[in-house]
């Protein structure tokens, strides 16, 4: 897991944007675009940090098993009235690069893994330089 983004509305309605870095670096470039920056794993920040109306999930579920990525959802739905998944629409191989093995891809997600919650949209979208489709799913509490 690269970074999550959340957009936040727990500061009296203004937004906000946290990053999270795994590998606990951050290029400089991103620092000046983001109001947070969290340098914690995902499953011991979010408990303290209040509450959302939406969460992105972008390219994040792939990088954990299916149990555990379930786990997450359940955890952001605790903190986030909205969620928003995006994630190869299949497994993809990938494994670690560089020095970050977060970068492996343990999982693969369809629709159907998604059944369990409410789905107000999905939609596969086009990658620009694979074949693969990326599926984007909007969930609601």
């Amino acid at each position: 897991m690269r970074e999550i983004n959340d957009s936040s509305q727990a500061n009296g309605g203004s937004a906000s944007l946290v990053l999270k870095f795994l590998n606990r670096t951050c290029p400089k470039f991103k620092k000046s675009i983001y109001s947070a920056i969290v340098l914690d794993g995902v499953f011991d920040a979010l408990p303290g940090m209040g509450q959302f109306e939406l969460a992105l999930l972008t390219d994040i579920l792939e990088h954990f098993r299916k149990e555990r990525g379930h786990e997450l959802l359940g955890l952001l739905f605790e903190h986030a009235t909205n969620i928003i998944v995006a994630t190869p629409n299949r497994f993809l191989e990938q494994g670690p690069t560089g020095q970050n093995q977060h970068e492996e891809h343990q999982s693969g997600w369809t629709i159907a893994d998604f059944k369990r919650y409410t789905i107000i949209e999905q939609t596969l979208i086009p990658r620009i330089s694979k074949q693969e489709k990326v599926l984007t799913v909007y969930l609601q509490k």
